[in-house]
């Protein structure tokens, strides 16, 4: 039972990574659905980044590769990849929260309720219940 601060702090670093991995997914799936569907508004939106990072002085043969890319086909399958980590990342680190959570559940003390068969006095400070065995 020394662990248990520990093991729950490991539990909350897995529900941010769980958390984080859901934000990412539905991010890059709206952004898949706008790139897919929505082409129009995703090649309007790529000209005026072109034209804002020329007016920043940026190199003209830079600023064509990177609009080439982001109309491309690869581009698509790149945000594609991603969001499939993501939801296998959110998919794994939630079995893993689950599981852990399990454990931490079976690793729990018994309930401190006092039941009428048992004795009572063991309910006070800094006493554990006889009836119950910690492993």
């Amino acid at each position: 039972m020394q662990y248990h601060g520990v093991v729950m702090e490991s539990l909350k670093t897995i529900e941010m990574i769980l958390w984080f991995n859901i934000v990412v997914a539905v991010l890059f799936g709206t952004l898949l659905i706008l790139l897919i569907r929505r082409r129009d508004l995703w090649l309007r939106y790529t000209a005026s980044e072109a034209a804002f990072n020329l007016r920043l002085r940026s190199p003209q043969r830079l600023v064509d590769a990177i609009r080439r890319f982001e109309e491309s086909r690869a581009f698509i399958c790149c945000i594609g990849v991603v969001l499939a980590f993501s939801l296998f990342g959110a998919v794994v680190s939630g079995r893993v929260y689950k599981h852990t959570s399990d454990r931490i559940k079976l690793l729990r003390p018994a309930s401190r309720k006092v039941s009428m068969h048992q004795d009572e006095h063991w309910f006070q400070v800094g006493q554990s219940n006889p009836g119950v065995r910690i492993s």
